[in-house]
């Protein structure tokens, strides 16, 4: 059962937080003063403070920022970080089974807030971290931290090797998960104060970059890398919006955890625009509404979210050859669908 008082924690932990805060144009010392915390705080990285302190400073990082991924944010950047509290880990593992274990070590360092597992069966390994405290505040962005590390590093080590389809992640809070870390198919709500990441066994053996040893065999690389699943966070991101008309460039990139120019450059890579693959969606949700209502023209365009009529007929005419009126008769008659392509 969870302790109710708040163990230590390395200060270090919490310093990309308020390293990311301060490059945002916050003001250090209005934040600490807020939550209570040390003036000091930031001088002292090796120092120790109350777990609760730690979730406090995280809460109003991403409050101040109004960022509901500022941990997943924060947990890419510790994937990717060469520095510490996990260089170590990372240089001195050969195989991810070793620098998951090295973890289990560094983490325990770090922090007395939580106890972390690796098990294995002949199919699956799972990756456990569990809280040893009842927290007083908000986790949703505590637990992104840690559950986004994982993946991140996950996906860092496996390389072109990875493939969101062979992992699952259980943490109490799905939706602090952005789809620029992992896609929402494969997050599940799980327990309070825990979180697991469960992936092929075999992946343990694999060497850094995704080399598989002489026992091990991987499928077949992905080519698309790891940039596909920002790509199918795009698509994702453009579907949930469409209705509401708030499907605008900045949004979207911030959702996929990309700046606007990253994300243009991804599209023009893959011969696409923004402002295409927006049409097409919504001309493809405008389509059942055609074929299978007698609602107006201009009620379906707005219901897509086109200003008007005459902007959908044109869009539609582009990608069709025909004008929505003649698509809806013509279609009708007829039963055979156009493949979905957004």
């Amino acid at each position: 059962m969870p302790r109710k008082d708040a163990p230590i924690t390395r200060t270090r932990v919490v310093l990309p937080f308020l390293i990311f805060y301060a490059e945002k144009g916050g003001n250090i010392e209005d934040l600490l003063e807020a939550v209570d915390a040390p003036a000091d705080l930031m001088a002292t990285p090796k120092g120790v403070i109350s777990s609760s302190l730690v979730h406090r400073i995280v809460n109003e990082v991403g409050k101040r920022l109004d960022d509901p991924f500022i941990g997943a944010r924060i947990g890419e950047q510790w994937a990717q970080s060469e520095g510490p509290p996990f260089a170590a880990a990372k240089g001195n593992s050969r195989y991810l089974g070793q620098l998951f274990n090295s973890l289990i070590f560094d983490f325990t360092s770090e922090s007395a807030a939580g106890a972390y597992t690796l098990k294995a069966d002949q199919d699956f390994a799972v990756f456990d971290g569990g809280r040893t405290f009842s927290p007083e505040y908000d986790t949703r962005q505590p637990d992104a931290t840690f559950a986004s590390f994982l993946v991140c590093l996950l996906k860092l080590w496996l390389g072109e090797y990875w493939d969101p389809r062979n992992v699952v992640l259980l943490v109490e809070h799905p939706e602090g998960i952005p789809p620029w870390v992992i896609l929402g198919s494969s997050v599940l709500q799980g327990p309070s104060n825990k979180a697991s990441l469960r992936f092929p066994v075999k992946w343990l053996n694999v060497e850094k970059g995704g080399s598989p040893d002489s026992d091990t065999h991987l499928s077949q690389p992905r080519t698309d890398g790891i940039e596909a699943d920002r790509f199918s966070a795009l698509q994702e991101y453009i579907v949930r919006n469409l209705a509401a008309g708030t499907a605008d460039v900045e949004e979207a990139a911030r959702y996929c955890g990309m700046s606007v120019r990253a994300l243009q450059r991804l599209l023009k890579e893959r011969g696409r625009s923004y402002r295409e693959m927006l049409s097409s969606a919504r001309i493809e949700h405008a389509k059942p509404m055609l074929e299978d209502t007698d609602l107006p023209i201009v009620e379906i365009a707005h219901t897509v979210g086109f200003v008007s009529s005459s902007s959908f007929g044109k869009a539609f005419r582009t990608r069709e050859g025909v004008a929505p009126e003649a698509y809806r008769e013509l279609r009708r008659g007829l039963s055979r669908p156009r493949p979905f392509r957004y």
